[in-house]
Formats: structure tokens, sequence, C-alpha cells
């Protein structure tokens, strides 16, 4: 079997650190932003096979309920 030829892109991490207030649409916005981090190396996968492990329901939930919260205060 030939060896397999891996690419790992830098940075390997990623660091944010805001300072903000403990509104409930922050805390909100702050699991929905999580939630896109657990999810996006899928969007970009560094080999042929992706496996997600958890429930895809739990990020899903997490955007809705950041777009249902933001669309309620734009009204």
């Amino acid at each position: 079997m030939p060896p397999e030829q891996r690419y790992w892109p830098e940075p390997r991490h990623a660091v944010w650190v805001e300072h903000e207030s403990h509104l409930d649409a922050n805390v909100l916005l702050a699991c929905a932003m999580q939630a896109e981090a657990d999810v996006a190396p899928a969007v970009q996968p560094l080999h042929d096979v992706v496996l997600i492990g958890g429930s895809l329901a739990t990020p899903l939930i997490a955007f809705n309920q950041v777009a249902r919260t933001l669309a309620a205060l734009n009204e």
C-alpha cells in the first residue's frame, strides 16, 4: 500500500478572544460559533472520508436559535 500523503494547513488551530456582555443573544451567538467551528472541518476535509462525531442536529439547532433570535431583534 502506498504511503498516504498528508497536508495539514497552517494554522492548525484558531483563536478568537472578544469581551462581550452576558446577553441572551450573545450566549446563543457563542453557541452557534462553537457549532460552526465543530462542523467547519467537514467543509474542507483533509481526507476522502469525513466522519462527524456526535449529532448533526446540535449545530443545526444552534444555527436555528440564532437565526430566530436575530429575526426577532430586527422586527
